[in-house]
């Protein structure tokens, strides 16, 4: 969670991430990525004529994005203050007794980190998790006027993707 989360504050090895997000918005386009606790989801919404620029814009981040201790050390403590917060909100208190009594204490337990867990992360071990998780892409999904042959033909220049199943 906190790799894509840290994403948005970070630039690349060319570029601050101001610099990132004008970009992005010179190619009228959108990028993100979200990490969750089984997969990764990234993604780029645009032109057609700019996804290509923008595809390769999005990994040049992901792939060479600079660590930033204070960022994540602002990320622990943003989210330290809204678990601690979540603890007096009903919703928040039923939903983690359901996720008990479904899951049981250890799998609820595995799944949640502790801030004392959260304070021994480090910026760098972040991305390198992250990164890591990057070839595991299987599936491209794609919506807009190209066909699945220039899709893929378009995937093969990525260094992310070029693997992954187009659909």
């Amino acid at each position: 969670d906190f790799a894509g989360n840290m994403l948005d504050y970070l630039g690349t090895a060319d570029l601050t991430a101001e610099q990132y997000k004008t970009q992005l918005y010179y190619l009228a386009a959108e990028a993100w990525t979200y990490v969750g606790e089984n997969d990764i989801e990234m993604g780029v919404y645009g032109l057609q004529e700019t996804l290509a620029d923008a595809l390769q814009l999005l990994e040049n981040q992901l792939l060479t994005a600079k660590p930033d201790e204070a960022i994540l050390k602002e990320l622990i403590k943003d989210n330290i203050k809204s678990h601690n917060d979540a603890k007096s909100e009903q919703r928040a208190c039923f939903s983690r007794l359901m996720e008990y009594g479904r899951f049981g204490a250890a799998a609820v337990q595995q799944r949640t980190m502790t801030p004392a867990l959260m304070n021994q992360l480090n910026a760098e071990g972040v991305l390198a998790n992250l990164r890591a998780l990057l070839p595991a892409v299987e599936r491209v999904e794609y919506f807009g006027p190209l066909s699945e042959k220039e899709v893929k033909e378009m995937l093969q220049s990525s260094r992310i993707l070029a693997k992954a199943d187009a659909s």
